[in-house]
């Protein structure tokens, strides 16, 4: 699963004109680290974690940052912290969103946070598309 997360974060890294021009790509992970849904969170870090240690953290030559926030398994919260990472860390992708509702409120963000197109999100949990943001227009 994990794999086909990097695999497709990758190949969104090629051919994204806002990653090309980075030296570091950011990857915004969203997931449920406190709360009931804290164990689902924790498994997911665990696995970039070891992608990480045993791949290596560059992809195509650029250094690959990820960045983890806490969404308390909470829509509102995780909305605010895709907010908060395209405004303020300035990720080229969102990813993680361990429960369906979360992924679903962050798409609606997704678009209208972005100046020049769609950010791509990527969910290995969450019972939704890979590419969430086309939806939530």
């Amino acid at each position: 699963m994990m794999k086909r997360l990097f695999a497709a974060l990758a190949a969104a890294t090629l051919l994204s004109s806002a990653a090309a021009a980075q030296d570091t790509v950011k990857i915004g992970l969203i997931l449920p680290m406190t709360g009931q849904q804290a164990s689902t969170g924790k498994q997911i870090d665990a696995a970039v974690k070891l992608y990480v240690a045993e791949k290596g953290n560059m992809v195509a030559g650029k250094k690959i940052e990820v960045i983890l926030k806490d969404d308390t398994g909470v829509p509102d919260v995780a909305k605010r912290l895709a907010q908060e990472l395209v405004v303020n860390d300035k990720v080229s992708f969102l990813a993680g969103f361990g429960l369906t509702p979360i992924a679903l409120a962050v798409a609606h963000n997704a678009n209208s946070t972005t100046k020049t197109s769609p950010y791509d999100m990527s969910s290995p949990n969450a019972s939704v598309p890979a590419k969430l943001a086309t939806i939530a227009t």
